[in-house]
């Protein structure tokens, strides 16, 4: 008993001091030209698994580990309609505020031609669900830029994309606010630089397994292979609640997947299965 006793009291002080032993830095994300706060950017060190999201509020804390010298990195904030931007962790530390300045691009050149051709519909992707699933339960209010993803190869036709959807097997979440992204796929394999010109938001209730989101005022032409990605970015539940979030498994369907733990953390390849996301498309024929 007393053995026990003695463990247990050491354990308590090892976590305590893992608890304690942290560097935090904090602040808050606002638009530098309108002052207004920006939620859901993406805040970590680039390559590295430390990294969270800005809140409903704009306000962030990214919690470091005590041997992180503050005062030789850099922290990258990230969010789609906006130019990347790094900043000094002390800057950050002594000023509380991060501005991010609009990104302005250029509108694509819309090409008009006489002649008619029929208008195909199809599915893109892992639409065929398995009885497997993937997920988690008990997760925080925010998340932490975690996002999950597969690749969709080019079908050798452009499409234009209606509709991004997902499949849950188990929600019992009252709702979640989901983020979703389209990447282009570098040389090296791995998503980089997504081609949407704002964000995407999806959001869940409690009990709903299938998840879409109508994209087709967006105007998303697919010309490539591409990476659709996944991130729960706000949760609201009942503490005393099992809040379980598991994702379909998809059938039939071997293409990469692709997963990230936090914001800015590296990219992992084939390191989760193949989840149910999939693409409602039409084409010109």
């Amino acid at each position: 008993f007393l053995m026990q006793r003695f463990i247990i009291a050491i354990f308590l002080m090892l976590f305590s001091h893992a608890q304690y032993a942290q560097n935090i830095v904090s602040g808050k994300v606002i638009d530098a030209a309108t002052k207004e706060a920006i939620p859901y950017v993406h805040i970590g060190i680039a390559n590295k698994n430390y990294g969270t999201i800005s809140t409903d509020d704009g306000n962030f804390q990214l919690k470091l580990p005590e041997n992180v010298d503050l005062k030789n990195i850099s922290i990258s904030f990230s969010c789609i309609g906006y130019k990347l931007v790094s900043v000094a962790a002390s800057a950050i530390k002594k000023e509380n505020t991060v501005l991010l300045h609009r990104d302005i691009l250029a509108l694509d050149e819309v090409v008009i031609t006489k002649k008619q051709r029929k208008i195909k519909s199809k599915k893109i992707g892992a639409y065929r669900k398995s009885i497997f699933n993937l997920g988690e339960a008990n997760t925080n209010n925010y998340g932490v830029g975690k996002e999950y993803g597969i690749a969709i190869p080019y079908p050798k036709h452009d499409y234009r994309v209606k509709s991004i959807n997902f499949q849950l097997s188990e929600n019992t979440i009252d709702s979640v606010l989901y983020r979703l992204n389209i990447y282009k796929i570098s040389s090296d394999g791995m998503p980089k630089n997504s081609i949407l010109k704002k964000q995407l938001f999806v959001k869940s209730y409690f009990g709903e397994k299938l998840i879409m989101l109508d994209v087709t005022s967006e105007a998303i032409q697919i010309e490539e292979t591409i990476v659709i990605t996944i991130e729960p970015v706000r949760l609201w539940y009942e503490e005393d609640d099992d809040n379980l979030l598991f994702y379909k498994h998809a059938k039939g369907y071997s293409e990469a997947t692709y997963h990230r733990k936090s914001s800015l953390s590296p990219w992992l390849k084939d390191e989760i299965p193949v989840l149910s996301i999939f693409l409602d498309a039409t084409y010109e024929k």
